[in-house]
């Protein structure tokens, strides 16, 4: 009888034992699971200002407001801040290699995350384990700001501040209406600065052009500079030379002045007659062109000879005026004119180009 009671104690002891291991097991399973110990994830270094980062470990990675990873570690260097994301590997692929890094917190006085932004244009690669991305921008925190303020407020004296705020209540005092065309003056200015503003862009743009010109050229410029000195010393040298090469043609001038001055007139009025000539002479060999390139007919002798050209028509009606207006064969073979026919289309009738030629030629 006495082993029973030992034997329901033993037992006892076994069921307490398994059920504490099981409960252990289970809290570890618990804890390793909110941890994301059984999720396999990559790294990526991020790099941030250390200005207004205020941010703990365990901190969420966002991809499109969904939970992709979280903080695994943060490290100071002097201003700056880099921090390792630990992100899920499947989730990986999903993010552009091109895109965007914000730490900001969901509220004001909320923990801050760290959000991937997608790009307006995204690239086809995606973001790789193991790489660097900076954040572009921080969100300061509220305690930061106030932070910052009360130290600035602590290095100053409330004595020269109050003196310095009534000085300026004092001066604006009874200055309103002035204060208020002053403001109205500078609205109209800047209302006729902003339509040219794209201007005076475009000109910026152009002076960083003539900027980078004028640094390309500084080496070339820097040798002129150089040898300003030597010039000025080999200026200095031959000032005599100089002195009398100056003189000699200010003589020079002065003695072509005293003698061409006084037939200056008549240098004008030569000038002015030989435009004449010269338009004759111009307008003789615009003729002879144009009688190089008209046909020619058979010279009558020794004797004289002109081209006159005449027009003929070609429709063959002796009713047309232009074939009226036209002299005869016979006419023209006793006279000194050497004729260039030209064909003339009357009114009534369009031939073609060949038909024209054909009664050219007939005609003579």
């Amino acid at each position: 009888m006495s082993d029973e009671p030992s034997k329901h104690r033993r037992h006892v002891r076994i069921a307490a034992a398994i059920l504490a291991a099981i409960v252990a097991a289970a809290v570890v399973f618990t804890y390793l699971s909110y941890t994301a110990a059984f999720t396999p994830t990559d790294t990526v270094s991020l790099t941030a200002p250390r200005a207004g980062l205020v941010m703990e470990r365990d901190a969420k990675v966002k991809y499109r407001g969904i939970q992709i990873g979280k903080v695994s570690d943060i490290a100071y260097a002097g201003n700056e801040a880099k921090l390792t994301l630990s992100i899920k590997r499947g989730e990986m692929r999903y993010i552009p290699s091109n895109a965007t890094v914000r730490i900001a917190g969901n509220t004001i006085f909320g923990a801050k995350s760290v959000e991937f932004l997608p790009p307006k244009e995204p690239q086809p690669t995606s973001l790789r384990p193991g790489s660097t991305v900076a954040a572009k921008d921080v969100q300061l925190e509220v305690n930061t700001l106030f932070q910052t303020l009360s130290d600035v407020l602590n290095k100053i004296d409330p004595v020269s501040l109050n003196a310095t705020l009534s000085a300026l209540g004092e001066g604006l005092r009874g200055h309103g209406d002035d204060l208020g065309v002053a403001m109205s003056g500078l609205n109209s200015y800047l209302a006729q600065i902003n339509p040219k503003l794209p201007t005076l862009q475009d000109d910026f743009a152009k002076a960083a052009v003539v900027a980078n010109i004028y640094g390309d050229a500084g080496p070339d410029l820097a040798r002129i500079v150089d040898n300003v000195p030597a010039l000025n010393k080999t200026i200095v040298d031959e000032k005599t030379n100089l002195n009398a090469t100056l003189l000699a043609a200010t003589g020079l001038a002065n003695n072509g002045t005293a003698t061409l001055q006084p037939a200056a007139d008549d240098y004008i009025a030569a000038i002015q007659r030989l435009r004449a000539p010269l338009k004759v002479a111009g307008s003789t060999r615009r003729s002879s062109a144009a009688s190089s390139r008209a046909p020619r007919m058979p010279s009558t002798g020794s004797r004289r000879s002109s081209v006159v050209s005449v027009r003929v028509c070609s429709c063959h009606r002796t009713s047309c005026p232009a074939r009226r207006r036209t002299p005869t064969r016979r006419a023209f073979r006793s006279s000194t004119l050497r004729v260039a026919p030209t064909a003339v289309v009357c009114r009534t009738s369009r031939p073609s180009s060949s038909a024209v030629a054909g009664s050219t030629r007939r005609s003579w």
